[in-house]
């Protein structure tokens, strides 16, 4: 009896700290209150079935196996059901590493101190994952993290969690068994030349994959700095436009004194000159933000030579949210939204956006000639450049995850619209 209550706990902790790390740690949220509501009642009505097994179940090894299925069944597939996932299938391998490398440990550190213990190895078992959750505990305190990019769970390649999986289970058994079975010993042999071959190719693949992804970041990150720098060029210029209209009597009062002396030519020119100034400053957009009216007037007078032209209401906050990452994501989803109408031309890109003291919603509304396939809130594509397209979204889900905030694209009737929520700081 105590030996099941054991079992049980090993399946029922490690799903809860496992939950507890997907959400509080790498910022996973479920779908809708509802969906949240239903996963309460789904996990406690199956901790309860667990539980009563965990009596009912009287051999040893056949409940090891009950709750060892149970723990990777629930692992794999809960998140997947309840949690706003864009890739499901790297959650799924995701949690089968997550149950494999608890159970690794567990057999690595008990080998050494009570193999033959059961009970030993149970009690270790649970404490491998009250350190884990006490990692994580200290982890989900600090605010500043931005888990998007220290845990990037969907963007790595579940190539990379196939290897570790195989590499674990032949340690697993090489550690556990392989000293008192053949059949083990033939088991933990295959595996390891499965393992070995598997992390060649996996790992090259991996490294070839991380390279291409750093590059395109580090390019994306330079161009988006360079944009940066040019607005903030252009937001300097509007300054020295608003102290030239501070100035202004002082100007009038210059172009006086030229027009009653009668020099017309140099009065001229002086009107030329401050005509020049004020054309080259101005800005087509009043947001409340100035990096704002740059990015949208700069984007909108590039947009106009395709016959587009880009419409703002509401009001953007001057601060809560960084230049760069203001930056990242207006060009981001102008750019899109350009992109994307190109053949709609000539056509309007209507920008909304919604303030107040703590959180902004930015929605961009573009045509489009065909509806464009969505999934698990993703572009689906049919373009060769697969890994290459999408990435300006991938950058605006970022940047909304950094913010505590959320993305929602959806197509309907010709028209794309992209609705981006963030926690200002």
């Amino acid at each position: 009896m105590l030996y099941g209550f054991l079992n049980f706990l090993t399946y029922f902790l490690p799903i809860c700290i496992y939950f507890f790390v997907l959400i509080n740690v790498f910022g996973y949220r479920f779908r809708t209150e509802k969906h949240r509501k239903i996963f309460i009642a789904t996990f406690s009505a199956v901790s309860v079935a667990e539980l009563a097994c965990s009596f009912l179940i009287k051999d040893n090894d056949v409940s090891d196996l009950f709750f060892e299925i149970s723990l990777m069944v629930a692992a794999s597939f809960l998140p997947v059901f309840y949690l706003d996932i864009q890739k499901k299938f790297h959650l799924i391998v995701f949690g089968l590493m997550y149950c494999t490398t608890i159970d690794y440990l567990c057999v690595f550190i008990s080998s050494a101190f009570s193999r033959d213990s059961v009970y030993g190895q149970k009690i270790i078992y649970l404490a491998i994952c009250l350190l884990i959750f006490a990692a994580a505990l200290i982890l989900s305190k600090k605010s500043t993290i931005n888990r998007s990019k220290l845990f990037p769970v969907e963007s790595v390649s579940p190539m990379l969690y196939i290897v570790m999986m195989v590499s674990e289970l032949s340690m697993y058994y090489d550690i556990s068994f392989a000293a008192e079975s053949e059949l083990y010993k033939s088991i933990s042999f295959g595996l390891k030349i499965i393992s070995g071959t598997v992390l060649v190719f996996g790992f090259s693949y991996f490294a070839v994959r991380i390279s291409k992804l750093l590059y395109q970041q580090r390019e994306t990150d330079g161009i988006l700095r360079a944009e940066l720098r040019h607005y903030e060029d252009i937001v300097e210029k509007n300054e020295l436009l608003r102290k030239f209209r501070h100035d202004y009597q002082n100007n009038l009062f210059s172009l006086s004194c030229l027009i009653n002396t009668e020099k017309y030519g140099e009065a001229k020119e002086y009107i030329n000159k401050l005509s020049d100034k004020l054309s080259e400053s101005k800005l087509s957009f009043t947001t409340g933000n100035y990096l704002a009216d740059a990015i949208l007037s700069n984007k909108n007078d590039l947009a106009s030579k395709s016959d587009i032209t880009i419409e703002f209401d509401g009001k953007i906050p001057e601060n809560g949210i960084d230049n760069l990452d203001l930056c990242t994501v207006l060009s981001n989803v102008l750019d899109n939204a350009v992109r994307g109408c190109a053949d709609c031309a000539p056509c309007v890109i209507n920008v909304s956006a919604y303030s107040n003291q703590s959180s902004l919603a930015i929605r961009v509304c573009n045509p489009v000639k065909a509806d464009v396939r969505i999934a698990n809130n993703a572009i689906k594509t049919t373009k060769s450049d697969k890994e290459n397209h999408g990435i300006g979204l991938n950058n605006i889900k970022s940047i909304a995850k950094k913010y505590n905030g959320n993305v929602s694209i959806k197509c309907e009737n010709k028209m794309f619209s992209i609705e981006i929520g963030l926690i200002l700081k």
